[in-house]
Formats: structure tokens, sequence, C-alpha cells
């Protein structure tokens, strides 16, 4: 939006919601949303779509690079989303606002959602629920 200070500024909905397969997070904002060619960046890390009006707030400062820190929260977030097996979801409206979903499986028997190749400990334990082995044992 614009930075007009006589306006008051719009409230942020959150809605939390209990499904029968998982719990569904919704936060929307009428913050002017993001441009929807400058969506796949906000999942790059350091990368920022805050204007240049916006670089003298509240953000760290890296004492090596000198840059602000910014532009890691979203894909974070979405790495953490999908390890837990869930996921993270942005709708954007140029000049309206911005709802993301974050939907994250219900306790039960759900674990970490990890590669194939790293499953596996080196001492051959199994994160994963034990399971039937779905292939025949060779004959003797």
């Amino acid at each position: 939006l614009d930075s007009d200070q006589s306006r008051p500024i719009p409230p942020i909905v959150v809605v939390v919601v209990k499904g029968s397969e998982d719990v569904t997070i919704k936060v929307a904002d009428r913050g002017g949303g993001i441009p929807r060619s400058k969506m796949v960046n906000v999942w790059k890390f350091a990368h920022s779509t805050a204007g240049e009006d916006e670089s003298a707030s509240d953000f760290g400062v890296d004492t090596t690079t000198g840059t602000q820190i910014r532009g890691f929260g979203l894909p974070l977030a979405r790495i953490y989303a999908r390890y837990l097996g869930g996921e993270l979801t942005l709708k954007s409206m140029e000049g309206y606002g911005l709802d993301a979903y974050l939907h994250l499986p219900r306790l039960g028997d759900s674990c970490e959602n990890l590669p194939l190749e790293v499953r596996f400990s080196p001492g051959e334990l199994n994160s994963n629920p034990p399971r039937k082995a779905s292939f025949m044992e060779p004959a003797r």
C-alpha cells in the first residue's frame, strides 16, 4: 500500500482450521501483494521483494557483507513444512494483498518427509514406522 501515514494499517487475518487429515493456517494481509512475475523469487534464499523505500527498516545487517539480512523466512518455512509432511503456498493479488496457506498433517503415524537417500542412518536404522516388506524373500 501507499506510504500514507494517515490511513490505518489494514488488519492481518489469521484462520486456523483442523481437518480430518491436516491443520491449515491461513494468514491474509492487505499489504499490496506481490506481482506474479516476482512470485518465483520469494522462494529463493537471500532474495527480498522489499522496495528501496523499505531499505531503512529494522532488519539486521550482516557484519561481513554489510548487507541487510533478508529473504530467509519463506524458503526456510517451506522447507520445514515439507519436512513435516506439509506444504506452504502463497496466493497474491497484486495491488491488494497476499494469502499464505500452511498445511501440516495432524499428529499420527506420519514421520519426517526425508529423501530416500537419507532415510536410513549409517547404522541402518529406519526413521519410519515398521511396515511389511513389499517384496518376497528368495526361496532357499
